[in-house]
């Protein structure tokens, strides 16, 4: 997919052209479709609100600028066991070199639904031409360090690695839940968090996630009778088919957002607001928000033991666990710059805790303190037994910060099979209060080569039902006109389309389904 960059290209009054104007980090990169999409809209659901502080841009070397997206990963374990672990795409981390330093970036992202929230300092580099101008800091939230292979998968495309050095605390980390449980991609809506074109965070929703299905034939001869001396031998052949899954799950189009390059390795969330995939790549843009790969969790878990190892170290049977962030550190040797939190979330307070000692700040050697507090931030220190603050540690006017010797205790572990809370409390747009009348019902027979597909309607209107291919290309318009409410049907003739699965969708002003269809020669 061809990049476009978007600068800003300013004119003397004699029409003199001056320089390339942009960010580095390719602020407001992302297409139309998703200006409005920023992570801290408020049609977002709230079990969305931690999961988004698991999502991280990474790029394999510090002199690279950030192209692929990751999300860090809880596992089950007591919080003194926790790892940190990143799920992405193989694709991601190919030809990466484990022995140097990568780069994460935390926090990109506006503190509502607005772009220009987001501070200066927050945004990249600001360049003219190839000249860097503007305040120092590129990005408010990078984190350093060298990482370790878990496993990866090639087909699936999915691959995990363990960032070694320790995230900073007023990063504010999260570890995002996941589930392996069948079914688990079909409890719609689903949500993608990504930074397309390395844009700030952004959220795309989607109701029509599918398991790709692979549908094969085979003749078989059976024995049917054994007593060979008595009768001979007897035999008859059958056809067996069966189905194969896919390492993939597959969007045919996004009802809010789209996909763009940048997008690699961003994870895909239940309505559990749980992990089930991690992009791979796909045919859409905001102009056509369609055919979209993921590479399924659950198909990574199954075929590598390293993974099951590291997300499920003592072998416990789960199929799955909600996400945490680190409320009870051990002691702690704090240093960077702390900024407001409200600069990429609405809350500002911070708590940091440690179950024994913080020692905040330092001095580097041109005596400069290597903790400051920036104006507007707010941060409270808890420690179990001890708080040391150094000549290092610097607050700046207009900063808050609070010190406790107050206990704190680490949870158990937080494992418990699917489903273990409730839903997303978001349905389908047709969902306003009680369980929607409107439904797509299944084609019968499936897997067909003519099939009768049934709908309901809850109130007249316009209705459109159509098929498209795995491409998001429509080959077939069923139903494109008014309706009245109640239960209909169509038949959906496949004609000479080729075998393969195809998906059927309704659509009327307020509601939106998609279901799969097989087509067997």
């Amino acid at each position: 997919m061809k990049k476009t960059r978007r600068f800003l290209l300013l004119y003397l009054l004699h029409g003199w052209l001056l320089p390339e104007v942009g960010w580095a980090q390719d602020y407001l990169d992302s297409g139309e479709c998703l200006v409005e999409n920023n992570v801290h809209c408020d049609r977002w659901p709230p079990a969305l609100d931690n999961s988004k502080r698991a999502v991280v841009l990474f790029s394999r070397a510090l002199n690279q600028e950030a192209s692929c997206t990751g999300a860090l990963i809880n596992q089950d374990v007591p919080q003194d066991r926790l790892r940190q672990y990143l799920l992405t795409a193989k694709h991601c981390i190919d030809g990466g070199n484990f022995n140097i330093q990568w780069r994460f970036i935390f926090n990109y992202q506006s503190p509502d639904c607005l772009a220009s929230s987001v501070p200066h300092d927050n945004r990249g580099n600001f360049f003219i031409g190839n000249t860097r101008v503007g305040d120092a800091f590129d990005v408010r939230y990078e984190h350093q360090s060298r990482v370790r292979l878990v496993d990866e998968m090639g087909l699936g495309d999915m691959a995990m690695i363990e960032i070694l050095d320790p995230i900073p605390p007023h990063f504010n980390p999260y570890f995002a839940g996941w589930s392996v449980a069948y079914g688990q991609g079909t409890q719609l809506p689903n949500y993608a968090i990504h930074h397309p074109e390395t844009d700030i965070k952004k959220i795309s929703q989607t109701f029509s996630t599918t398991t790709q299905t692979n549908y094969g034939c085979h003749v078989v001869t059976k024995v049917v009778d054994g007593f060979v001396r008595l009768f001979g031998i007897r035999m008859r052949t059958e056809t067996i088919c069966s189905y194969t899954e896919s390492p993939f799950w597959l969007t045919a189009f996004w009802n809010d957002g789209a996909i763009e390059q940048g997008f690699s390795g961003s994870p895909l969330f239940n309505s559990n607001a749980r992990i089930i995939g991690a992009l791979s790549g796909g045919a859409g843009t905001c102009e056509f928000p369609a055919a979209v790969f993921h590479g399924r969790l659950s198909t990574f878990w199954n075929r590598s033991g390293a993974v099951r190892s590291a997300l499920n170290p003592d072998n416990r049977l789960i199929f799955g666990v909600p996400g945490r962030q680190i409320n009870c550190y051990p002691d702690l040797n704090l240093t960077g710059r702390y900024f407001p939190a409200r600069d990429y979330q609405p809350q500002n307070r911070i708590v940091i805790r440690s179950a024994n000692r913080i020692t905040a700040g330092s001095l580097n050697a041109a005596n400069e303190p290597q903790l400051v507090v920036f104006p507007g931030a707010d941060f409270v220190f808890n420690a179990n037994s001890e708080i040391t603050l150094t000549p290092g540690f610097e607050v700046r006017a207009g900063a808050t910060v609070a010190f406790n010797i107050v206990p704190c205790t680490a949870p158990a572990r937080l494992s418990a099979q699917e489903p273990d809370s409730e839903p997303v409390t978001e349905s389908n747009p047709a969902a306003a209060g009680e369980k929607p009348t409107s439904a797509l019902l299944t084609a019968s027979p499936n897997p067909f080569g003519a099939t009768t597909i049934g709908y309901r309607l809850a109130e007249a209107g316009s209705v459109r039902l159509w098929v498209t291919n795995l491409l998001g290309q429509e080959v077939a318009t069923l139903v494109n006109g008014h309706r009245e409410a109640g239960e209909h049907t169509v038949v959906f003739d496949a004609g000479g389309r080729p075998a393969g699965v195809y998906l059927y969708t309704l659509q009327t002003s307020s509601f939106i389904e998609s279901k799969r269809l097989m087509i067997v020669k």
